[in-house]
């Protein structure tokens, strides 16, 4: 089986959506053909998956520009765990304010232009470190950021090593700019992502969608690849989950982020006055590692919504299970639908997987409202249909078990059918032999 260097903003995690997509990915590879050159710390580091990370942040050039003695980045292991990088208060506060969507200001353009300073042929601690790991692929987990694409680049001519790229999140096709810099950065992506995609051995991206669209725009085949689940076992327990019962709880888990928030705060108002009008007892529950803000945490509490922190694990796995609807929510702002157009949500296959009712509230054309549509495996409500029909739409659904049923158990055959994670896997394993 091949060595793999992974290259991506985050580790493999158990817990972050690209962490868990590439450990879904990854799963059927001996640890100790796998290391990982990342940029974006986490505690969460998965040691079960990886031995051998290489952590390379943007504190590294803000130090070396201000000091004489450089710095060339961190090599985590096992046993240096407890030896986390110190990430001083100027670039906590740098990576807060520019990573901030709001204003004029555009994290990956200023990131690009900080990483010029930085020139990695002279990062020696670096090319010892793939020396020793002698990979035979790179599997680079690109994103909006050039830097990255440059470092990618420069490994593979060192070391002649093929790359093979993934897209999880569309940043060129559809987005919205409400910036100068951001689409200074637009135009900018238009000359590294094709670069990067003509010499890429192979193509992948999350979803039907994004491989077609994809493929049209570069001209070169992108193979399909999704998260999975493993649900063989699951999917076989509490066949009774959906009966009738007292409390109708409402599930979502993930992140708050792209104004995901308000899209549930208005569905928890709705379902509050739904609950009001048929004297019910529905339960809203946001699971979740996003950090709130106030202003969040008072909505939540005026829409009856219950933020109840990240769970992870066992934990995690038998909240979802124990769910009588499992919710996932895309935001109605025009800036935020376009960053998700093409890309699917890693929680459905999860989703899926507990043979539970999904419930999608959001945009029409979205990838994850397509994929939950177009296989007819969820009850969707569109986003921007008024309060009124909102309510009636999930009056139906809380009112009918025998609905919620039969949509879970279509869920569930489309997963095992589609999704089954050894045959993508295997899948995956045979694009990279082949190409």
């Amino acid at each position: 089986m091949h060595k793999v260097l992974i290259v991506s903003a985050n580790p493999f995690s158990k817990s972050s959506n690209n962490g868990k997509t590439l450990e879904s990915l990854f799963a059927n590879f001996p640890k100790e053909n796998l290391s990982q050159l990342f940029f974006t710390y986490s505690k969460n580091l998965d040691f079960d998956y990886c031995d051998n990370y290489f952590y390379l942040p943007d504190s590294i050039i803000l130090h070396n520009l201000l000091s004489l003695k450089k710095q060339y980045g961190y090599v985590i292991g096992r046993k240096s765990i407890n030896k986390k990088p110190v990430n001083n208060s100027f670039v906590s506060f740098f990576r807060r304010y520019f990573n901030s969507n709001n204003g004029f200001l555009n994290s990956n353009f200023l990131r690009d232009i900080l990483w010029k300073f930085n020139d990695i042929s002279k990062n020696r601690k670096l090319k010892e470190w793939i020396r020793l790991q002698s990979p035979d692929i790179i599997f680079f987990h690109a994103g909006g950021a050039r830097f990255s694409y440059d470092i990618v680049g420069y490994i593979s001519d060192v070391f002649e090593i093929p790359i093979f790229v993934y897209y999880t999140d569309d940043y060129i096709l559809n987005p919205e700019y409400r910036s100068i810099l951001q689409k200074l950065q637009h135009k900018r992506m238009y000359k590294f992502y094709p670069a990067m995609v003509e010499r890429a051995k192979g193509c992948f991206a999350i979803g039907e969608m994004m491989a077609t669209e994809y493929s049209k725009f570069f001209k070169k085949n992108f193979f399909p690849i999704m998260n999975q689940a493993d649900f063989d076992k699951d999917g076989e327990i509490n066949q009774d989950r959906n009966s009738s019962k007292e409390i109708i709880s409402i599930n979502y888990f993930g992140g708050l982020h792209l104004q995901r928030w308000k899209s549930i705060v208005r569905l928890g108002v709705i379902i509050n006055k739904i609950a009001l009008c048929n004297n019910l007892n529905i339960v809203v529950n946001i699971y979740t590692a996003t950090h709130c803000t106030k202003d969040m945490f008072e909505q939540f509490e005026r829409s009856k919504v219950n933020y109840r922190g990240i769970l992870r694990g066992k934990e995690l796995r038998d909240a979802q299970l124990n769910s009588d609807i499992l919710l996932h929510v895309e935001s109605d702002d025009v800036y935020y639908r376009s960053l998700t157009k093409l890309s699917v949500s890693t929680k459905l296959p999860e989703y899926l997987s507990t043979r539970n009712c999904i419930l999608g509230f959001g945009p029409p054309e979205v990838a994850s409202m397509r994929l939950l549509v177009d296989n007819n495996i969820g009850y969707y409500v569109n986003s921007g249909e008024d309060d009124i029909e909102v309510m009636n739409k999930l009056e139906l659904l809380l009112a009918d078990i025998e609905l919620r049923k039969n949509i879970a158990d279509r869920g569930y055959k489309y997963v095992c059918e589609n999704l089954n994670p050894n045959i993508i896997r295997k899948q995956f394993e045979e694009q990279l032999n082949r190409l």
